[in-house]
């Protein structure tokens, strides 16, 4: 249970959203990414994470990159689109792209994401 402050009264709030994670080559490329996914209004609010080490197998050789994450918030309905623009419009041949289920429980940012997606 949750107490809304802007309406005075006691709610269930157990609104469903994903995290879509995805690794790109530089700040810049994610950037770019993360500015169109929001323009489309396919996500509320994209986090770029700073560079990072990937170390990985690509073409039988062992490779070692430095990448950024994009983390992009969004509700349910809007993740297939989502996925579907990522895998789309991404640099990479075979791209990481991850999804994680959680709840939001804080109403005032429930109703600013809705109104941004």
């Amino acid at each position: 249970m949750l107490f809304d402050n802007k309406h005075g009264k006691i709610m269930e709030l157990n609104e469903k959203f994903c995290v879509l994670c995805t690794s790109l080559p530089s700040e810049d490329k994610a950037r770019e990414m993360a500015r169109a996914i929001i323009a489309s209004k396919l996500a509320f609010c994209c986090w770029i994470r700073p560079s990072h080490s990937a170390i990985y197998h690509w073409e039988g050789a062992i490779q070692e990159e430095s990448e950024v994450e994009l983390m992009c918030k969004t509700f349910m309905d809007k993740t297939e689109a989502l996925h579907d623009y990522v895998k789309s419009n991404h640099p990479y041949e075979v791209p990481y792209i991850g999804e994680f289920e959680g709840s939001l429980s804080n109403a005032e940012y429930v109703r600013w994401a809705k109104g941004n997606t």
